[in-house]
């Protein structure tokens, strides 16, 4: 059975328009990471979320990966946030991240697509997230309008590059 292009787009708008948008909900970090300084000293996103590229994996970073690049650091008695990451590796521990990012439970997304198919930057989806200087206190929701501001409903306003594919995302 052959479906026009009309018929998708009206199934994908239907299908998106049924799923709620998270709302951001309050949110505590182990530690108060400092994305921006990290940036200074040209860190790339990818050295601590070396996961993104399987989305089964978790794509937050474990506290070996800070440890890795911490541990020659010897300013634990001046620095608040390495002294507890100095006092977690210490007692063996681990980093709970929570999640600032909400994606809809059954939705399959990839970094991988994004970020070499479609060639994006991280902050062009996780905006001042590279600049900021502690965790944001709130989710973000990254709900369909998230994913519709950029990939549209229209077909005058999306290019087949970035079409919707309800089994890329729901497959």
């Amino acid at each position: 059975m052959r479906v026009s292009a009309s018929a998708l787009v009206l199934a994908s708008g239907l299908l998106l328009a049924a799923c709620p948008d998270l709302k951001g909900e309050p949110m505590e970090q182990p530690l108060a990471f400092n994305h921006a300084a990290h940036q200074t000293a040209e860190v790339d996103c990818l050295a601590c979320h070396e996961g993104v590229f399987d989305y089964q994996e978790p794509n937050l970073p474990a506290l070996e990966i800070c440890v890795d690049c911490h541990a020659e650091d010897d300013d634990y008695a001046t620095h608040p946030v390495k002294a507890q990451l100095k006092a977690l590796a210490d007692a063996e521990g681990a980093l709970e991240w929570a999640s600032g990012f909400g994606v809809i439970p059954d939705i399959r997304f990839s970094h991988e697509r994004h970020i070499d198919g479609a060639e994006l930057e991280c902050g062009e989806c996780h905006g001042d997230m590279p600049s900021r200087t502690e965790p944001p206190a709130r989710t973000r929701p990254l709900g369909r309008q998230g994913c519709t501001s950029c990939h549209g409903m229209h077909p005058s306003t999306r290019t087949p590059d970035m079409a919707i594919d309800c089994l890329g995302c729901h497959g």
